[in-house]
């Protein structure tokens, strides 16, 4: 099968969108700004904020059915097993 990773760090996991359709993973999340009140003073902040998107393409092997997906520790993993038919088998050679 196959295994897609996404470092999604502080995104609520609600707000994670996970969508398969017609071989295309499509993996979206937005994070809001934190609250903060007027007594608050902040210099700087490196936690950015805003839509993410991304798109990837996939075989047409994966078998959609079967799609899982987990987020833990600021990581969106997302598996993608092959279909039965796509996975390769042994096939018993007859003699006579």
């Amino acid at each position: 099968g196959f295994e897609v990773s996404v470092d999604l760090p502080g995104h609520d996991p609600k707000s994670i969108d996970v969508k398969l359709e017609n071989q295309t993973l499509t993996v979206s999340s937005e994070r809001k700004p934190e609250a903060r009140s007027e007594k608050d003073l902040w210099v700087r902040s490196e936690r950015p904020t805003g839509s993410f998107t991304r798109s990837f393409v996939l075989p047409s092997n994966v078998d959609s059915s079967k799609v899982e997906a987990r987020y833990e520790n600021g990581v969106l993993t997302v598996f993608l097993p092959k279909r039965e038919e796509a996975k390769p088998r042994s096939i018993q050679v007859k003699v006579g």
